[in-house]
C-alpha cells in the first residue's frame, strides 16, 4: 500500500500529500473552499532530521519559517522559528 496523496472532504476543502524517496512527508497543501490556501514544506538532511520546515499561506499572519541545526552528537542544538 502506497502514502496517501489527497483528501476531498465533505465540504469540497482538499488536502494534498508529497513524500520523499524514503516516505517522509516533504510537503502538505490544503484548500479551504475558494478562499484559504495553506502549505508545508518540510526538508531533511542525509541523516533523515528535519532542517527546515516552511509554512505558506493566503493569509501572510500564518507565514512561519522554521529552522532546526543539530550539534555533532546529533542533538537539536538550535532552533529558530520566524513569521515571514
Amino acid at each position: 500500500m502506497g502514502n496517501r496523496t489527497g483528501i476531498l472532504y465533505p465540504d469540497g476543502s482538499r488536502s494534498a500529500f508529497a513524500y520523499d524517496k524514503n516516505d517522509r512527508p516533504t510537503a502538505l497543501s490544503r484548500q479551504f473552499g475558494e478562499t484559504i490556501r495553506v502549505g508545508e514544506q518540510i526538508i531533511y538532511d542525509a541523516l533523515g532530521r528535519i532542517t527546515q520546515h516552511n509554512s505558506t499561506s493566503d493569509t501572510p499572519e500564518c507565514a512561519r519559517s522554521r529552522s532546526y541545526l543539530y550539534d555533532a552528537l546529533g542533538h537539536l542544538a538550535t532552533y529558530r522559528d520566524v513569521s515571514v
